[in-house]
């Protein structure tokens, strides 16, 4: 049985007695010193994605011995590393990744008896540190992680995404081993979303350990009771402390803390966020004890445990100031603070680093105006010196899709060195609220490469096909990314795509034809790569149904762009039906028409165009390649930006636009 350490009695002895004590003892020691120095903790690699053999995370694990560290090869950025059996750690080692947003270890909701990462194994009641840092970790049927026993366990810059467990504990279970002990476990800079249990501790559980979570988000997470955590004696007393947290939205409540007395379950909240779901309050305590360290913000309009004099509790379902959770920069996702938010510059007058940064790490300093925030997310002070250059973000394009060759085709360019992470939607229904006729009733949305090989697809974004690049359900994902369709009719797909060219199609369901929206939203723009040339292509109507692009320019700098209508050069390619002669029009974010052309070769000067293009247009190297296409040369301030495509006089066709940066 578990005993914990007690103070003894000194034993009286002579002086002659310790200095034969000492001289039987140093040689052990110098040998004991001498035995450390000659281990030497080695790093491991882990090469590829396979679950088991040479190079891969499993084998790593096995070989491994005490004080060994474990990382990845660069090559495997934006890869997937799925597992059919639990990973066990049974020996002091860590484990560090390429960053939440570039690597994840995927237990595809098969694994049994054991989370995704287990500290069981063959010698559990030795103790132990582990440290896990830089991975998404995701899809574990027993809990993402499973702590037992006399653990030293530190998870850092991590994201526990949509675990579950039957019982307590869905994204971390901790608990008191009979034998070893309580586990000791330390949660930082991580984002804890999605995960469920059927009991209590959506989040996290902690049965008799000893857990800090700090600088860390807890979000959309459920269980019966402690949707974002629960913390309960088990054997031993639970001991929780929450730092600079941001805890929203969680299902069955925020926090639930039970113990026979108030020393068995003690909790400590100091500098943190609580924004209420319906179904629970954000604090809830059985015998325990809540004590707060001050400068709290929460929504449910309870004070009994939030009580400090610095202290702020608004009525329940009081607007905070918290955005959705999404990606704000960073590896994992924050919930951000709203200018005017009661979180923002309130935090404890008195905090000094460390920590440095906010939950995202570097580049975001905890500090950015004189005064903490409250929470994970910290708003940073406008930068200064010379700003990055401005980039092409989120696109869309509006057309009437037919059938055959005249469905609505989309193409655009990730460019840079590593991975980018979109979501790509396929938008009809839901177009209707917008006073928009003959919308596509049910469209569906398929992703090609550059070779023109189909690697996504999707029809109603409720339902995730899998193939290709899709490997795994992707309804929460979408629903997370905040950019969930409003209509289940509606389509969508998540992709890590590598740099290249990928072409997006629209089509309707049984040949319906309609009014439907691409759209591509980027969902790591902290990431090397950027969203570059964009292009639409579709059957060109009259009225309401023309096609219609939108794109956005984000920075802080004017970006110089070229904007096309091609028509007639098409027929090259084998396209029927072109538009013979295609006008273009640019509006700005405020509707305001600010450029239009007709015919390259002659420019008209009116709104932001204030000079002969000619010559800027031939020397681009995006010069048309029929003197009846348009083309305009801008330079863009940050905001949204709509490019229309006609037909002179009502004409009818197939046509193409185009925005090529050209910086």
């Amino acid at each position: 049985m578990y005993q914990p350490i007690q103070l003894r009695s000194k034993i009286p002895f002579s002086r002659n007695s310790l200095s034969r004590s000492l001289a039987a003892f140093i040689p052990l020691l110098c040998a004991a010193i001498a035995s450390l120095q000659s281990v030497h903790a080695d790093t491991l690699t882990v090469t590829n994605t396979k679950d088991s053999g040479g190079g891969s995370l499993r084998l790593a694990l096995a070989i491994a011995k005490d004080g060994d560290t474990i990382d990845f090869d660069p090559k495997l950025s934006g890869g997937t590393i799925k597992v059919s059996n639990r990973l066990a750690i049974d020996r002091s080692i860590t484990i560090t990744g390429l960053g939440a947003n570039k690597l994840t270890i995927d237990g595809k909701g098969t694994i049994v008896g054991g989370g995704v990462f287990d500290t069981r194994g063959s010698r559990v009641h030795q103790d132990k540190t582990i440290t896990i840092a830089n991975l998404t970790i995701t899809h574990g049927p027993v809990s993402g992680i499973f702590v037992n026993g006399l653990r030293h366990l530190t998870v850092d810059s991590c994201a526990i995404r949509d675990n579950s467990r039957f019982g307590d504990g869905g994204g971390i279970y901790a608990k008191f081993d009979d034998t070893s002990g309580p586990p000791f476990v330390t949660v930082k800079n991580c984002e804890i979303s999605g995960n469920s249990a059927t009991e209590r501790g959506g989040g996290i559980a902690n049965l008799g350990g000893v857990l800090t979570v700090s600088n860390s988000t807890i979000s959309g997470n459920s269980a019966a009771a402690g949707g974002a955590i629960t913390n309960e004696r088990f054997a031993s007393p639970a001991i929780l402390e929450i730092r600079n947290c941001t805890i929203s939205g969680n299902v069955g409540g925020g926090l639930y803390n039970e113990g026979p007395s108030e020393h068995d379950a003690v909790v400590t909240i100091g500098n943190t966020i609580f924004k209420r779901h319906p179904s629970g309050a954000n604090i809830s305590n059985s015998g325990g004890m809540i004590v707060s360290a001050g400068f709290n913000l929460s929504n449910d309009g309870v004070k009994t445990y939030l009580n400090a004099v610095s202290d702020f509790v608004l009525e329940s379902g009081a607007e905070l100031g918290v955005d959705p959770l999404q990606n704000n920069g960073g590896p994992t996702k924050t919930h951000a603070l709203e200018p005017g938010s009661w979180g923002v510059d309130s935090g404890d007058p008195g905090f000094t680093p460390p920590p440095d940064f906010d939950q995202r790490g570097p580049r975001f300093v905890r500090v950015a105006n004189g005064r903490i925030d409250k929470g994970a997310f910290e708003v940073q002070a406008p930068p200064t010196g010379t700003p990055p250059p401005s980039i092409l973000g989120n696109i869309s394009m509006r057309a009437f899709v037919q059938t055959g060759d005249n469905v609505m085709i989309g193409g655009f360019m990730v460019q840079g060195s590593e991975r980018k992470r979109v979501i790509i939607r396929a938008i009809g229904p839901g177009l209707t609220q917008y006073g928009v006729a003959d919308a596509l009733a049910n469209p569906t949305l398929e992703l090609y490469d550059r070779t023109g090989a189909l690697i996504a697809s999707n029809n109603n974004w409720a339902t995730t096909i899998i193939g290709g690049i899709i490997t795994a359900n992707q309804v929460h994902e979408i629903q997370a990314s905040g950019y969930a369709p409003g209509d289940g009719l509606e389509s969508a797909i998540i992709a890590d795509l590598p740099p290249g060219n990928y072409t997006a199609i629209v089509r309707g369901v049984n040949n319906m034809t309609g009014v439907a929206l691409a759209e591509v939203y980027d969902l790591s723009p902290e990431t090397n790569s950027i969203l570059g040339n964009i292009s639409a292509r579709s059957f060109v109507q009259t009225g309401d149904n023309v096609m219609i692009g939108g794109f956005m320019v984000q920075g802080r700098e004017p970006k110089r762009v070229i904007i096309r209508a091609i028509g007639p050069e098409l027929t090259q390619y084998g396209v029927p039906d072109v538009l013979a002669n295609p006008t273009l029009e640019l509006y700005d974010g405020t509707g305001a028409l600010i450029a239009s052309n007709n015919n390259w070769a002659t420019t008209i000067i009116g709104g932001i165009i204030t000079s002969n293009q000619v010559h800027e247009i031939q020397a681009s190297g995006y010069v048309p390649g029929d003197p009846l296409e348009s083309a305009i040369i801008a330079d863009l301030p940050a905001g949204n930006y709509t490019a229309i495509v006609r037909g002179v006089n009502d004409m009818t066709g197939v046509a193409l636009v185009e925005v090529y940066d050209l910086q």
